[in-house]
């Protein structure tokens, strides 16, 4: 079968537009996948930052509650923490600060670092309500600073 001039020059504009069609698939599915890929990586770190977060509010929490038992054993205890490691095998510690001014009424504040350096703090405001060891303490509020 002999094609004719015109038929191969049909068949010729034919694969011309077959190959830039193919262009263009290939250009919108990468622009796909990179689009997919800037996603998956954003979440990625949404997540880390959501978990160094909460950790380090629980790790400033476990001062507050370090700061409340030393509080039941000594009334006048006043000293706080600088730095205290928590022992969770990672870079983690708690900073607490007493503030007992006003005793019976004393504030603690705490300040927990988890490793990659993210920081929360919080605050406790409690009455001591008797003066013999352990001693008993009401919690007034609880609050993140």
């Amino acid at each position: 079968m002999w094609l004719n001039k015109k038929d191969r020059l049909l068949n010729n504009n034919q694969k011309g537009v077959i190959l830039l069609l193919t262009v263009f698939i290939i250009f919108f599915m990468s622009v796909f996948i990179v689009g997919y890929l800037e996603i998956a990586a954003t979440e990625t770190e949404i997540m880390r930052n959501h978990r160094g977060s909460t950790q380090a509010l629980y790790i400033a929490d476990a001062g507050i509650e370090d700061a409340l038992w030393q509080l039941r054993q000594n009334r006048k205890w006043k000293k706080g923490f600088k730095n205290k490691v928590f022992p969770s095998g990672e870079s983690s510690s708690y900073t607490v600060t007493i503030n007992n001014k006003g005793y019976p009424s004393v504030i603690i504040a705490s300040t927990g670092t988890a490793p990659g350096n993210y920081q929360r703090q919080v605050e406790m405001g409690i009455t001591i309500t008797s003066t013999s060891a352990p001693c008993n303490l009401v919690v007034n509020y609880w609050k993140e600073i």
